[in-house]
C-alpha cells in the first residue's frame, strides 16, 4: 500500500534524552501488544548498556520508532513501546536507587526529566509514557514510585496475575537488582549518574513521525528499507526485531 499523498513525514535519529524529554506526550493505543521483554531480552540491552558505559564507544543505534502526530499534540506510538517501556523501567530503578540512599536531588532529575510531568498545583504525576490499558495501571504506579520493591516482586511472582503485568514487574526487579549490585548497593552517585548517560544520551534511534495513520502502519512494515545504511550496523544484540 502506498504512503497517502496527503501524509507529512519527519525522520531524524534521536537520543533517548530528547525523544524523552520531548514535551508531547508518548501513548501506547489500546490496539498495540502488552509489554512482552523476557529476562533474556533485558539481559542483552543491560550488557549493551554496559559496553557503551565502559568502551566510550558511539551512540548505539535502538532502531526505528514509529509515531502518529495526534491532535491533542501526543504521539501515538505505532512501533517502538517495548524498547521505550523497558528504558523507562531502568530508569525507573536508578532513580529508586538514588531515592534509596537518600539522593532525592537526582531522583527528582531523573524522575522530572525522563519519566513524569507534574501538575504544578496537584503535583500529581503524568508519566511521559503511558502503555495499553492491560499494563498502564501498574506501568504508572512503578514510574510514579507507588509500589515498593515488595509489592513488585509479588506481583512478578503471582501467577494469577495478566502475563504482561508480571513481565513488567519481572523487569524492572531485574534491573534494580542489577543496578544495586553494579553500585554497590547504590552508593556509587558517579556510577549512576554515568549510566543514566549511557542510557539517555548514549542510545539513539531513528523517529518517524506522521500525521496519517495509514502511513504509520506503511512505515512500520518497511522499517528495514528506511534504516539508514550507516545505521544499520549499529543495532544492539538482541533487540533489532523487537517493537
Amino acid at each position: 500500500m502506498p504512503l497517502s499523498q496527503s501524509s507529512s513525514i519527519k525522520s531524524e535519529e534521536r537520543s533517548i534524552s530528547s525523544i524523552l524529554r520531548d514535551k508531547r506526550p508518548l501513548r501506547v493505543p489500546a490496539y498495540q501488544r502488552s509489554f512482552s521483554w523476557t529476562k533474556a531480552q533485558i539481559d542483552d540491552l543491560w550488557e549493551d548498556i554496559q559496553t557503551i558505559l565502559y568502551d566510550g564507544q558511539e551512540p548505539y543505534f535502538l532502531g526505528s520508532m514509529v509515531f502518529i502526530q495526534k491532535d491533542d499534540n501526543s504521539l501515538e506510538v505505532v512501533d517502538g513501546q517495548q524498547r521505550l517501556a523497558t528504558l523507562s523501567l531502568l530508569l525507573a530503578a536508578i532513580r529508586d536507587g538514588f531515592t534509596t540512599v537518600g539522593d532525592k536531588e537526582r531522583a527528582q532529575q531523573v524522575d522530572t526529566h525522563y519519566l513524569c510531568s507534574r501538575n504544578l498545583k496537584t503535583l500529581e504525576a503524568a508519566p511521559k509514557l503511558s502503555l495499553n490499558e492491560t499494563d498502564n495501571d501498574l506501568y504508572c504506579q512503578i514510574i510514579d514510585a507507588k509500589k515498593k520493591y515488595a509489592d513488585i516482586i509479588a506481583i512478578s511472582q503471582n501467577k494469577g496475575m495478566v502475563e504482561s503485568n508480571r513481565l513488567l514487574a519481572r523487569a524492572y526487579i531485574i534491573f534494580f537488582d542489577l543496578v544495586k549490585k553494579a553500585s554497590a548497593d547504590f552508593s556509587s552517585t558517579d556510577y549512576l549518574s554515568t549510566l543514566v548517560e549511557s542510557i539517555t544520551d548514549g542510545i539513539s534511534g531513528i523517529q518517524i513521525i506522521t500525521n496519517n495513520e495509514d502511513s504509520a502502519y506503511v512505515l512500520f512494515e518497511t522499517l528495514n528499507l528506511i534504516i539508514p545504511p550507516q545505521l544499520a550496523g549499529r543495532l544492539p544484540l538482541g533487540v533489532s526485531e523487537i517493537n
